[in-house]
């Protein structure tokens, strides 16, 4: 795989900007910890994870990040697997990233794929002028730095439990390029290359894979990447969902 798959670093940083309140905590609203999580989950065996896709040799991972969260929801309340137009969200946003396409769909709404398929690259004159198919009412990208490990990591599944896959970042070194199978662990001393948004699906906790557990990922390089698609990472490696995460709520079709 090209290392061109990887967002920007550049990208990365102003990612952490973006989301730094204040105090460091997260922003209003502060949602409940669940007590009683379970040591594992995967919302793939719950049938709401819709298909991996491949970004290309293109820095447009947030987009299929954040769509695969907004396509979860809608298999979620309406049982139904949709395909929405990451396209759409790189013509239209006003920078690159989580935040504005989530605000995108809040205040517009998101279109299939069919409707604008990916081209890969900011294009303003290939775009969509018609009805958005679905909206949001609520998002929530919530900087989690200054948390501790086990805070951040129960804030992190009561999320999940509560509103499904989440989009997060990670740092990307080189080594991942050649991951197969099994949990990641970064090997120490490959180079720092990108920084990549992801959205994580689900969680393990198990004594024996370092940190305590790992991340269940679906990452956009295609299904002849990784696991059919997917990745499993463990905790805090690779500074996975050390900084933010990006929530949404109220998914609705627009008549």
């Amino acid at each position: 795989m090209s290392i061109l798959k990887f967002c920007s670093i550049l990208l990365l940083s102003l990612f952490i900007i973006s989301c730094s309140s204040d105090d460091g905590k997260p922003n209003e609203p502060i949602y409940n910890i669940t007590t009683n999580q379970p040591d594992e989950l995967d919302l793939r065996e719950s049938g709401i994870v819709t298909s991996v896709k491949d970004q290309g040799a293109y820095g447009t991972c947030w987009s299929f990040a954040v769509n695969g969260m907004i396509e979860s929801m809608i298999k979620r309340e309406y049982g139904e697997e949709v395909d929405l137009s990451e396209q759409f969200l790189i013509n239209s946003v006003y920078e690159m990233g989580p935040y504005a396409g989530l605000e995108l769909i809040k205040t517009k709404g998101i279109i299939s794929e069919e409707k604008l398929p990916y081209k890969g690259s900011k294009d303003e004159s290939y775009n969509f002028t018609g009805k958005c198919d679905y909206k949001i009412s609520e998002f929530d990208q919530i900087p989690i730095g200054d948390l501790t490990t086990a805070e951040r990591l129960d804030y992190i599944k009561s999320l999940i439990l509560e509103h499904g896959p989440v989009v997060t970042h990670m740092t990307m070194f080189r080594d991942l390029d050649y991951y197969k199978r099994g949990v990641y662990v970064y090997d120490g001393k490959a180079a720092a290359v990108y920084g990549h948004i992801i959205l994580i699906v689900g969680w393990k906790n198990d004594s024996s894979v370092k940190n305590g557990g790992y991340w269940i990922i679906k990452n956009s390089w295609g299904t002849g990447w990784g696991e059919s698609g997917f990745f499993r990472i463990a905790y805090d490696e690779a500074e996975t969902a050390l900084y933010y995460v990006c929530t949404a709520e109220n998914i609705a079709k627009i008549n």
